[in-house]
């Protein structure tokens, strides 16, 4: 009976050691995998590339047209508003000076006067449109109305256009050398203060240009501030994007499909 009892064993034994056999063939294979896993992976990580601070800064360098180092501007912002303040200054002046302004209004005060006998006198006929030109021979009344003699013609009043009159009424004349000088002083002063607004935008521009700024959506900024910010702006894009292409590659090397792979990092390396 014993020995019917000892052959009853042998199988269970069999089986047993089969899969102690078995399990251990399975673990010796899932460590094989793990570790080949880990070197795939430690190759595909390896073959990431690291941020080039001196590449990417010299793109973004180049994008702003400045050399590299990007150096700090040449003026403060302060400095360059006065010295654009001055420059239109000049000339502002210059283009509308008293002058100028003397000039003008000394052209406006002869053109707009009372013509004397012997100018010469230009106006238009209200009837044809002709333009009549020539040497006043002087106004005259008759019984018929005043009228003005130029060259060997008369002319009368109501045929000459209004706006011609005042060459022979000194009334209509203070009048409308009055309306023209108002006029011309207005323009003169609305084109002075339009051509300093433009005059300096042009400077400003021109000075922050030269000394090392850009314009950005609200405001002009020093290209080394702008550079500095633009730097560690890409240098954050590129790391964001770092951690998604480690996550893509750790999650594409699962052991099984299934399992996380842990690997361990180098000493001189910071762990992935």
């Amino acid at each position: 009976m014993s020995k019917k009892k000892s052959q009853g064993c042998l199988p269970i034994f069999i089986v047993a050691a089969l899969l102690f056999s078995m399990l251990a063939g399975a673990v010796w294979y899932s460590k094989k995998q793990y570790k080949a896993k880990q070197e795939l992976i430690k190759l595909e990580l390896a073959a990431l590339s690291e941020f080039d601070e001196v590449v990417t800064g010299k793109e973004i360098a180049k994008e702003i047209g400045s050399k590299y180092p990007v150096p700090e501007p040449m003026m403060t912002i302060e400095a360059i508003a006065e010295q654009a303040k001055n420059e239109t200054e000049i000339l502002t002046n210059k283009k509308f000076s008293i002058k100028v302004f003397t000039q003008k209004q000394a052209a406006i005060l002869k053109k707009y006067s009372v013509a004397k006998n012997g100018d010469t006198v230009s106006f238009i006929i209200n009837t044809t449109g002709n333009t009549i030109t020539g040497p006043l021979i002087g106004v005259f009344n008759d019984h018929k109305g005043r009228f003005v003699m130029v060259g060997i013609h008369e002319y009368r009043f109501p045929d000459i256009m209004d706006e011609f009159l005042y060459l022979f009424n000194p009334a209509l004349a203070t009048k409308r050398r009055g309306e023209v000088l108002k006029e011309f002083r207005k323009k003169f002063k609305d084109g002075k203060s339009e051509s300093q607004l433009k005059t300096q935008a042009k400077i400003i521009k021109q000075l922050y240009k030269n000394s090392g700024y850009i314009r950005d959506s609200r405001s002009w900024v020093a290209n080394s501030e702008f550079f500095k910010n633009e730097l560690s702006k890409r240098e954050q894009e590129y790391k964001n994007n770092h951690v998604n292409e480690k996550k893509k590659i750790h999650d594409k090397n699962k052991l099984f499909g299934l399992i996380n792979v842990q690997v361990v990092a180098n000493k001189n390396k910071k762990e992935d």
